[in-house]
């Protein structure tokens, strides 16, 4: 990957980004902010206003450089912050009137409830605020260094150092503190030495950024005289008021660093990799995490294993509120990558988040694969500016790749390995389930979108199936995956559930050997879902043996083609607004409880046999084009 990366470049302004802004906006900031839906009610960017974009920046100065490590690479932004602002003359003996750089003043808008009134207006506010950034506050994030013009005005308002720190002190008693500790507690022993010597050479001072003359309209003298909390407390508040960008809105923001990104292509030749590390693929992803992406990129290094391919895995921890119990992995874990090429396994924009926070050094000199799961028809419109960080992307599926039809970058359809070998010696008593019923089965996680995997289908279709068969004649088992998190409207399902004895709720999680073991207990697996990227789950009871009822749509239709594999009749249906991330003007299906449950009583009906399966998706077999890919990929880089 070429390392002119678009979120450490300035975007050109234009469309909800206003021309004059004083300053620039670069694309990584566009990209933290549609990657944090908790910040787009505060810093509502779509609206096009300037006011709202020196707000974002402030926050991007303060909080956000110290969240993420990728702010803290544009090198571009160190520089603009240390410019100095020429901020309005309060009075002409007020020391503070040119000693303002772009970061001071946007550390103030910050500690003042992002409103410019007080720093703008009033006087004592602006010296509290120029105490508040010498006294520690510059070291927010990476950008500390003071710059020379800064030091020169120290040097000429305050003359002494004992005039300096005299500012600075809140309470008499600092003023008998030792100046050594005092200038170690706010770490100013760089200012100090511009006092200290009298031949200290400065350079001539940068152009000063002016305040678009929108800001300074805007101003109330009434906001400069509230306290900085209140003020906080009204811009949180505003904020709960203000609706949340639907997806359109989202675009228009960040289509601004696709289109600067495509201009700067088009004016400067992309730049070819030459690895710098030897060949082998660092695999970055949920390696403990017992969920279905987590089981993908294990999977995937089991396939890189059957063909001897170098590989060490990247854990990326999900929180306390993700199982991560799974150390299959364990020996092949790493801190930092080894290798030439790299594989992130989880979705664009969860592989955006991991590179704010940790910033783009793994991708120098790297090719790198996105290995992204998606689930509607097409990739979000607004999640585009993604595809900058891939170099390719593999698809779990052909439905998928169709999903990523306006990538920039070449897309290829490949099938995660599944494999079922390590299974549990768990029979149905231990799962306390009948011993002579016909049991169907659906497994799903609430962490993922009920909307989506739709369990409420499921019960509905064997409730209407078998209206008034009992217990020892029919089941369900519906298997839980994370089921203290209680999504709504799972506590409404669930209560539905529990007033029919014949529905079994595990809701527990399960390591590996144990979930398989669960699958070989029971004759049908049954998934409405309205969606599926691939259907793990449903490959898995194939390759078990069991009966299938599945959604005809979506990604599991790559292998759902055999005899045993009855496909249940669904309706196109429009996404609501809520429905699923970024799924505004998109559709999947809606499944058909009529045609499910008829085909519910046929699998009954008909006895069960032992199926072989057809399919194969073992990691041996599968790795084996991996490895063909990996080959290709790394001979267009010598």
């Amino acid at each position: 990957m070429s390392f002119e990366h678009p979120y450490l470049q300035k975007v050109i302004p234009g469309g909800v980004v206003p021309d004059g802004l004083s300053i620039n906006i670069y694309g990584g900031m566009l990209a933290l902010w549609h990657s944090r839906p908790d910040v787009q009610r505060k810093f509502p960017l779509h609206r096009g206003k300037v006011s709202d974009y020196w707000r974002w920046v402030a926050w991007c100065a303060t909080k956000g450089v110290e969240e993420s490590k990728l702010l803290q690479e544009i090198s571009a932004w160190e520089e603009e912050l240390s410019m100095p602002l020429a901020l309005p003359e309060l009075s002409s003996s007020d020391s503070w009137n040119h000693g303002f750089s772009l970061k001071m003043f946007l550390h103030g808008i910050a500690d003042h409830g992002y409103c410019f009134a007080p720093i703008l207006k009033n006087q004592r506010v602006r010296h509290c605020v120029a105490r508040s950034y010498w006294r520690g506050g510059r070291h927010r994030g990476k950008h500390t260094v003071v710059p020379p013009w800064q030091l020169r005005v120290l040097k000429k308002e305050f003359e002494t150092l004992e005039n300096f720190l005299r500012t600075l002190q809140v309470n008499a008693w600092e003023g008998h503190q030792p100046q050594e500790m005092l200038l170690k507690k706010w770490k100013l022993e760089d200012v100090a030495q511009v006092f200290s010597d009298k031949h200290y050479s400065f350079s001539p001072a940068p152009r000063s950024i002016t305040l678009p003359e929108k800001i300074n309209i805007l101003q109330e003298p009434f906001h400069s005289r509230l306290p900085r909390q209140l003020l906080s407390f009204l811009h949180t508040g505003a904020a709960w008021i203000r609706a949340k960008p639907n997806e359109k809105e989202l675009a228009s923001v960040t289509e601004k660093i696709v289109s600067s990104y495509q201009k700067k292509s088009l004016d400067t030749p992309k730049k070819p990799t030459y690895p710098k590390d030897p060949f082998g693929i660092n695999i970055f992803g949920y390696a403990r995490g017992e969920l279905g992406i987590g089981e993908d990129l294990r999977q995937m290094a089991l396939a890189f294993k059957s063909q001897e391919i170098p590989f060490c895995i990247i854990d990326i921890p999900l929180g306390k509120k993700f199982s991560q119990e799974d150390d299959s992995m364990d020996p092949w874990i790493t801190d930092q990558p080894r290798y030439g090429i790299n594989l992130f396994c989880m979705n664009g924009v969860e592989m955006v988040k991991f590179l704010m926070k940790e910033g783009l050094g793994c991708l120098e000199n790297r090719t790198t694969i996105g290995l992204w799961p998606w689930e509607l028809p097409l990739w979000p419109q607004s999640c585009h500016y993604a595809f900058a960080c891939v170099d390719t992307i593999w698809a779990i599926s052909s439905y998928t790749a169709n999903a990523y039809v306006r990538a920039p970058c070449p897309v290829i359809s490949i099938t995660p390995p599944v494999s079922t070998e390590k299974m549990g010696p768990q029979k149905r008593g231990d799962f306390r389930l009948p011993e002579k019923a016909f049991l169907y089965l659906f497994c799903f996680d609430l962490h993922s979108r009920l909307a989506r995997k739709n369990p409420w289908g499921v019960i509905q279709s064997f409730q209407k199936a078998f209206p008034h068969q009992g217990a020892d004649n029919v089941g369900l088992v519906l298997k839980i995956s994370h089921a203290h998190s209680w999504r709504w409207p799972w506590p409404l399902i669930r209560l539905s559930a529990k007033c029919d004895s014949r529905i079994h709720l595990l809701e527990k999680n399960m390591r590996r050997d144990e979930l398989l073991a669960l699958y070989q207990a029971c004759d049908c697996y049954v998934s409405l879902h309205r969606a599926e990227g691939f259907g793990r789950t449903i490959a898995e009871a194939l390759l078990l043996g069991l009966q299938v009822i599945t959604t005809g749509f979506s990604g599991n239709l790559d292998f759902c083609q055999e005899p045993r594999v009855a496909l249940v009749k669904y309706k196109p249906k429009q996404l609501k607004p809520r429905d699923y991330f970024w799924g505004e003007g998109e559709y999947w299906a809606d499944p058909s409880i009529e045609d499910a449950s008829r085909l519910l009583q046929e699998i009954r009906s008909s006895p069960r046999s032992t199926f072989t399966p057809i399919i194969d998706l073992s990691p041996q077999s599968l790795g084996r084009y991996y490895a063909k890919l990996l080959r290709e990929i790394w001979n267009s880089t010598l």
